[in-house]
């Protein structure tokens, strides 16, 4: 009896641990194109932070990495025209 038990426990766990594997696996091929397309969208992301409000923003270059499991991010901004502007 204990050997119907496990067994029917087992066959349900392979499919949990088969659906999170596939889970995983679109989460990491979508995060690897969303962080080598970022830099092809640079226009549209400072496009979308000015209609989010941010009226002076410009961004000088935009990079994507990944790394293990995360994404990472890295924008520069022009030094120019911050320091052209006064801090008062």
């Amino acid at each position: 009896m204990l050997l119907r038990i496990t067994k029917g426990f087992f066959r349900s766990g392979w499919w949990l641990v088969l659906g999170m594997l596939v889970i995983a696996v679109v989460y990491l091929s979508l995060g690897r194109l969303a962080t080598l397309s970022v830099e092809a969208n640079q226009h549209q992301i400072e496009n979308y932070l000015r209609n989010s409000g941010l009226d002076f923003v410009e961004i000088g270059a935009i990079a994507g990495d990944w790394r293990v499991h995360d994404p990472r991010f890295i924008v520069t901004f022009p030094l120019s025209r911050l320091a052209s502007q006064p801090l008062i």
